[in-house]
């Protein structure tokens, strides 16, 4: 008789509505379990590996944002800078009396980029 109380116990509380989120999610579990052999350090356990791994989840997904942001900051930084110092090439390389279509050779860059630069026309 002892044996049935756990089940009986188990449909009376979802019947009623009483923890029965909890029982539906757990109901493979809760059968399993009897009210008399419920383990507390066995359960508290079991709910702090599943909390760690919802912060670990969170955690790197928070982690992977804000270190795509700092990726995209310090690249458009080195990429500014590069422009930058080729621009300053470029001005360099015309003073020094080099034509453009030597610049364009001399920098892998298309002559019409160069001209836009310089801010010439053909």
């Amino acid at each position: 008789m002892l044996k049935y109380i756990p089940n009986r116990l188990k449909d009376a509380c979802i019947a009623e509505d009483v923890l029965k989120d909890f029982l539906m999610k757990h109901r493979a579990e809760a059968k399993a379990m009897s009210i008399f052999e419920y383990d507390q350090e066995k359960h508290i356990r079991r709910e702090r590996e599943e909390a760690w791994e919802e912060g670990r989840a969170s955690g790197l997904q928070e982690g992977r944002a804000s270190g795509l942001k700092e990726g995209r900051a310090s690249g458009l930084k080195e990429g500014q800078a590069s422009g930058l110092k080729l621009a300053e090439t470029i001005f360099r390389l015309f003073r020094e009396g080099k034509t453009i279509e030597e610049i364009s050779a001399d920098c892998d860059l298309p002559e019409e980029q160069i001209r836009e630069l310089l801010g010439q026309k053909e």
